[in-house]
């Protein structure tokens, strides 16, 4: 008999508790009380984000931003901890208060949907990175994430994940709706629009220098198959 939610740890009413729903689109819990600061979130000019649905190769496309943007050494970057030179917006840690002191330039991720996003990142104010991943490989990374992950604890089968990535029952929403708004703005002058796949077949990184340092240059629209 196949394993069910029912069967183990996570039950379907347990996981349904790790979230909270924010407008129609359900969030992880620590979101919570937090979106309206979110969204008046002050932006800076000299911002770089760093935008994705989870699991879609945000550490590979920071590490490629953090070394454009700060001249790095690419050998320095295995010895340390990239992530905290990124904070997520979101995140408890380091909290909300803490990144509006970065010292500028400030690089920032998050996994929110577009329109939660800070209000003055839709007026072009600072430069957003986004980047897509192909849903088939995205949904097996986000499972094994999910699993591993010990305040998720899920314990049901690949295939009840599936439907409740298809069903927008996951942390972030809908993948399809997070990808469209992205690409909706794909043409802003402050966007750049990026395919987790294409990353691995060409790095890059002229794209990546070609944001950050001509933010007005206006960019033909790139493929999306």
């Amino acid at each position: 008999m196949a394993e069910s939610e029912a069967e183990t740890p996570s039950t379907p009413g347990e996981f349904e508790s790790k979230y909270f729903e924010f407008h129609g689109v359900r969030l992880p819990p620590f979101c919570r009380g937090k979106m309206e600061e979110i969204a008046n979130f002050p932006v800076r000019p000299s911002d770089v984000w760093i935008v994705t649905y989870p699991k879609s190769g945000t550490s590979l496309l920071q590490e490629v931003v953090y070394l454009v943007s700060q001249g790095a050494d690419p050998d320095e970057i295995g010895l340390m901890n990239i992530d905290e030179q990124l904070p997520v917006l979101e995140y408890p840690q380091p909290g909300l208060d803490i990144i509006k002191e970065l010292t500028s330039p400030r690089l920032i991720k998050s996994h929110l949907p577009y329109r939660f996003l800070p209000s003055d990142l839709h007026n072009g104010d600072s430069k957003v990175i986004y980047m897509a991943r192909n849903p088939k490989d995205l949904v097996v990374s986000y499972y094994q994430f999910h699993r591993s992950l010990r305040t998720m604890s899920y314990r049901g089968t690949f295939q009840e994940f599936c439907r409740r990535f298809m069903n927008d029952k996951l942390g972030y929403g809908s993948w399809f709706e997070h990808v469209q708004e992205f690409w909706e703005h794909r043409m802003d002058s402050n966007v750049l629009f990026l395919k987790y796949e294409d990353m691995h077949r060409d790095f890059s990184e002229a794209l990546i220098c070609q944001l950050l340092y001509k933010p007005s240059r206006r960019r033909q629209p790139p493929a999306f198959s």
